[in-house]
């Protein structure tokens, strides 16, 4: 079979803004663990299970997604197995929100993919900059609290 295989992993979290960087990220790999042992249960049934209203412009269950690739064993399985990753360039978002987080030779390369009909380029640039502003602010300092990033 020739395809794009990918299931989709829900997560859900709740934040406490008086937490630090530190305990969010332990909570968040705590979720991330537990939800890992369901990952074989396909997402579809999951929505048909949970008997959702379905409306077609939107995803049922999250409207953000965050993906996150590692390059080098991209390229080593490449390497490995004789064939060459491509890089796709989305027509427009599927989600509100879509950010791609890719590591590669020690540094990480991030990109915002997001819905024209919800959001104009000022509003997403600004959004880019506090994020990096923010994970310059917790590399340096990963127990500050939550509500003290900005």
């Amino acid at each position: 079979q020739i395809g794009f295989y990918v299931n989709t992993l829900p997560l859900r979290n709740q934040l406490n803004w008086q937490q630090s960087f530190a305990e969010l990220l332990a909570q968040l790999k705590q979720c991330v663990l537990e939800a890992s042992r369901y990952q074989a249960y396909p997402f579809d049934r999951l929505v048909d299970d949970l008997q959702l209203p379905r409306d077609m412009s939107r995803n049922p269950l999250f409207d953000v997604v965050l993906t996150m690739d590692d390059r080098s064993q991209i390229q080593k399985l490449a390497q490995q197995h004789a064939f060459q990753p491509v890089e796709i360039d989305p027509p427009g978002s599927l989600f509100d929100w879509l950010l791609y987080i890719n590591l590669a030779h020690q540094k990480m390369e991030i990109a915002l993919n997001y819905n024209t009909d919800l959001f104009e380029l000022t509003s997403i640039q600004a959004y880019a900059a506090q994020l990096l502003a923010i994970m310059q602010q917790v590399s340096v300092e990963p127990n500050a609290r939550l509500q003290d990033l900005n």
